[in-house]
């Protein structure tokens, strides 16, 4: 822990709980409705919460021709991403990535705790680029800021869980989830990095004489990607004490790098995040009652 931290927190951080503490004053993310809806079942707002952290990411990883990673020909394997060793593929770009969003996200937690909060609600997690510029092969080696923010909430009651739990969902949404018998858990994030060869079918492909057709080499490698991230997402909720998950994110970033001189590759880079859910009650909703219509005339 860095010099000057108190409870895990940054000496900035740990003032400006201490200022809410004392204050009185409560302030959330949360909308109007969200608030209200919120408020119905016995969620407070405690204040706004906030985790972040910047880091360098000089080592991405793998930097040679994407035709290297394919087990067989790139011709029929258009999709084949890097092996999976601690030093072939993007392994360490995606160490770093994970490693920036679970500090983030325990910073979070850790303002909510000096709150005395029971959960966090409306979390929005990003990444940004320090000094502009958009995400591409260079940029994956420049600082990152990862950013989690969120509104700290107590809940009505003498039962306290252990840790806060983390939610992207809304006061609302998770006020709804309450009523239903499920209570949110954690929030869970998939991470996949896979690179392709432009081979000569590429290359015809995206040639303007074309026109308009599918790209089925970057389609494969879309949708492998996808199907990666969604996996390793699949993975973080088997540590998770949950029932299930809602999936609130499931993005696709695809970029050119030039691995020798003369040919490109492209690299995807795919991101999915959701709300782990746990059951603590069954509730069963009655069929509505059918009211009558009556004619006011009389007959």
């Amino acid at each position: 822990m860095a010099q000057g931290w108190v409870d895990g927190l940054p000496p900035a951080a740990a003032a400006r709980m201490q200022r809410m503490r004392a204050d009185g004053v409560k302030t959330s993310f949360l909308s109007v409705a969200g608030a209200v809806a919120a408020g119905s079942v016995g969620i407070r707002p405690l204040g706004e919460v906030m985790g972040t952290a910047v880091v360098q990411i000089g080592w991405r990883g793998w930097a040679g021709c994407g035709a290297w990673v394919s087990s067989s020909s790139v011709w029929s394997n258009p999709g084949a991403d890097a092996p999976p060793t601690s030093f072939a593929g993007f392994k360490p770009y995606t160490d770093a990535v994970r490693g920036g969003f679970r500090v983030a996200l325990d910073r979070l937690r850790a303002e909510a705790v000096a709150l005395g909060a029971d959960g966090i609600v409306g979390v929005k997690l990003t990444s940004g680029h320090l000094g502009g510029g958009s995400m591409n092969a260079e940029s994956m080696g420049t600082m990152r800021e990862f950013l989690a923010l969120g509104s700290a909430i107590r809940v009505d009651g003498d039962v306290r869980p252990r840790v806060p739990f983390v939610t992207d969902l809304s006061g609302s949404d998770t006020a709804k989830l309450m009523l239903s018998g499920w209570v949110p858990s954690s929030l869970a994030f998939g991470l996949a990095v896979a690179i392709r060869h432009d081979d000569y079918r590429t290359a015809v492909q995206t040639s303007r004489w074309m026109g308009n057709t599918e790209i089925d080499g970057y389609t494969q490698l879309v949708q492998h990607v996808r199907a990666r991230a969604r996996a390793d997402f699949a993975q973080r909720l088997t540590t998770a004490e949950c029932d299930g998950a809602l999936l609130s994110a499931n993005a696709v970033n695809i970029w050119s790098m030039e691995p020798a001189e003369g040919h490109t590759d492209h690299v995807a880079e795919a991101f999915v995040m959701g709300s782990s859910i746990a059951r603590f009650a069954s509730t069963a909703v009655g069929a509505p009652s059918a009211l009558s219509i009556m004619p006011l005339r009389q007959r």
